[in-house]
């Protein structure tokens, strides 16, 4: 499943976003998605949520927004820092290392439809 693949991704991006320490901390992760990556929404929000509700985290929620393009992005991290509802919200950087352009690989893909 193409979707959790993805989702596994995600968690091991925030994973190096925050850190190994903080994960159950975590309360939610924002993922930008493009129009145009090809991925089933409601499919990656199930990924998403049954991950991040297991350990190593355990009750993060997953917040997908859609964006035209076919980019994947985890766009920010919401940390719960313990003291009556305080929260860090920890935002990607501006030049976005952990983005994916999809389209990039669908040359691979119409290749291997064809030679098959």
């Amino acid at each position: 499943m193409h979707e959790m693949s993805v989702a596994v991704e995600v968690c091991r991006i925030a994973e190096e976003r925050v850190g190994a320490a903080l994960l159950r901390s975590i309360t939610a992760i924002g993922v930008e998605v493009g129009d145009r990556s090809g991925l089933d929404l409601a499919r990656l929000g199930l990924c998403l949520g049954t991950l991040l509700g297991a350990p190593p985290f355990g009750h993060a929620r997953p917040a997908i927004t859609l964006h035209p393009g076919h980019d994947l992005r985890v766009a920010w991290v919401d940390i719960d820092q313990g003291d009556a509802g305080n929260r860090a919200r920890r935002t990607a950087p501006a030049e976005p290392e952990l983005a994916y352009d999809w389209s990039a690989l669908l040359p691979m893909f119409v290749a291997m439809e064809v030679s098959a």
